[in-house]
């Protein structure tokens, strides 16, 4: 129910997320790195919904991710990125590169690759936490 609107800068590529901290007394969020450099592809951003837990934001972008209760989880960022999947990116959707603060060079994201097995790890443990209660009923 809140607003989704552009954000004042693109994000495109590799830059940090940090947590606001918010994240250790929860069981699913418990363990969620404090800094960490998730892959970005995006102009927009959203108002963070009432009693929703920021997971954390960037310097081009304050709400990065939510979790709502213990069954909504958004992230703005892609934790899923392979490298298979940029190059599509950078194939079919180069016209988004456009200059600004916030936005790699193609051989700048391309470099950015070696975060990719460190994402899967941070994907794998975040959604094992979000899933393991519905395994249990």
């Amino acid at each position: 129910g809140e607003k989704v609107f552009k954000n004042r800068e693109k994000e495109i590529g590799w830059f940090p997320v940090h947590s606001d901290g918010d994240t250790e007394d929860h069981e699913i969020l418990s363990g969620f790195p404090g800094t960490f450099t998730p892959f970005h592809w995006h102009g927009e951003t959203f108002d963070l919904p009432g009693d929703a837990r920021m997971l954390g934001s960037s310097g081009a972008c304050w709400n990065q991710g939510f979790l709502y209760g213990d069954h909504v989880l958004a992230l703005q960022f892609h934790l899923e990125i392979t490298p298979q999947i940029v190059e599509g990116l950078l194939q079919h959707a180069s016209d988004d590169l456009t200059a600004g603060p916030y936005v790699q060079s193609v051989p700048e994201i391309r470099k950015g690759l070696e975060y990719c097995p460190e994402n899967k790890a941070i994907l794998f443990q975040l959604l094992d936490r979000f899933l393991g209660p519905v395994h249990k009923i």
